[in-house]
């Protein structure tokens, strides 16, 4: 707007070419970062998610909350509960930084302000606080395809799953505050490239270990 502005009390041939320029690159570059409206189902979505640029390029979620707020600014959200999804990452490192980036963003949004915490316990203590909305996030565990041709039944997707799921549990396990935002897991992708019998060692091994199901 301040570019517009300066425009409109200063016209400049080469600030507006230059502010044509940024424009089309700004168009250019979301296109590789957001799926649009007439781009379906997940296997579309999967081309943005899974091609790196975006887990570069996001590192904050405040604006994305306040996306999702609706038209009443300064009133209640539209929303009562707002469900994120994420897919459990292959360390715990990387885990806990999604995590907290996800709560911080949160908390930028409903209270208007970065938050001063340190701890993600303390983070997921205060996001848990909100009721409209209140943030609640599930694990999304990503299907694959089989290579009947290398390998026996999916046994690297099991061997990937049951280490994404022993890291998401050790997380909540030395987290016990995010048990309240993290509360349940999903099976996402293609219902064909993988049956469920597979995707159930996510939670009944969870089960019998003692550790959250889902």
């Amino acid at each position: 707007m301040a570019v517009l502005q300066k425009l409109k009390t200063d016209p400049s041939s080469a600030m507006d070419t230059s502010y044509l320029l940024y424009i089309l690159c700004i168009n250019c570059y979301q296109r590789i970062l957001v799926q649009r409206d007439d781009q379906y189902g997940f296997e579309q979505f999967e081309k943005f998610a899974g091609d790196g640029i975006r887990e570069s390029f996001e590192k904050e979620y405040a604006a994305r909350f306040h996306q999702l707020h609706g038209p009443n600014y300064r009133g209640p959200s539209d929303l009562v509960t707002l469900e994120g999804r994420f897919a459990p990452k292959k360390t715990s490192q990387k885990n806990l930084e999604l995590i907290e980036a996800v709560l911080r963003g949160f908390l930028a949004y409903a209270e208007g302000k970065k938050p001063q915490f340190h701890d993600i316990s303390e983070l997921a203590t205060s996001v848990g606080q909100f009721s409209r909305p209140e943030l609640r996030l599930v694990a999304n565990f990503i299907k694959q395809p089989w290579h009947h041709d290398s390998e026996a039944h999916f046994s690297s997707l099991r061997a990937t799953l049951k280490q994404n799921r022993s890291l998401l549990f050790e997380l909540l396990e030395q987290y016990p505050a995010l048990r309240q935002i993290i509360i349940g897991i999903d099976a996402a992708k293609n219902e064909l490239d993988t049956p469920q019998e597979v995707l159930s060692c996510v939670s009944l091994d969870a089960g019998a270990t003692g550790e959250p199901g889902g």
